[in-house]
């Protein structure tokens, strides 16, 4: 009975999220660039796209702004982001399985193969928006960024591109 009431929701959904009360569509509306990338991640990806639709549902106000630079910045930065951030995931879920098969320091810490650094960038940025770990870290960072400022501003080191 309750096999078929989820196959009855999922047939007259929408769209994927919206069977767990997410509205991602009403997220993406307005923003192409951010549609296009979820779009994307869906096709590359879709559970990675149903983790990442998370985010913005929990996070709501505090996300768009974010998302949208993010996102726009790294849909003008790097060819392939998508597919890129996807096997770069791939390869990051393959190292954590060999771990859980065999828990030992050779696998915690085993030869992997290298990793360019804007992939390894492109990560991390997306990693910002897509994860909601991720999110919640640059979050308390920024609170804390802003409450700890120094009388006067932060130290002319601390100033610059990256750090505002």
């Amino acid at each position: 009975m309750a096999a078929h009431r989820v196959r009855s929701a999922a047939t007259t959904c929408h769209h994927p999220f919206e069977r767990f009360g997410l509205d991602l569509e009403s997220f993406l509306q307005g923003r192409p660039v951010c549609a296009e990338f979820y779009a994307q991640l869906e096709d590359e990806n879709r559970k990675m796209a149903m983790d990442a639709a998370v985010v913005p549902m929990v996070h709501d106000g505090d996300f768009a702004p974010v998302a949208e630079a993010i996102i726009g910045y790294v849909h003008s930065r790097y060819a392939d982001y998508v597919v890129r951030y996807a096997a770069r995931s791939r390869g990051l879920e393959q190292m954590q399985a060999c771990f859980d098969r065999k828990p030992s320091l050779e696998t915690l810490s085993g030869p992997a193969p290298p990793v360019a650094r804007d992939d390894y960038n492109l990560s991390l940025l997306l990693s910002i928006v897509l994860t909601n770990h991720r999110f919640e870290i640059m979050k308390r960072l920024q609170e804390f960024l802003g409450c700890a400022r120094p009388a006067g501003g932060w130290p002319r080191w601390a100033r610059g591109r990256g750090t505002r």
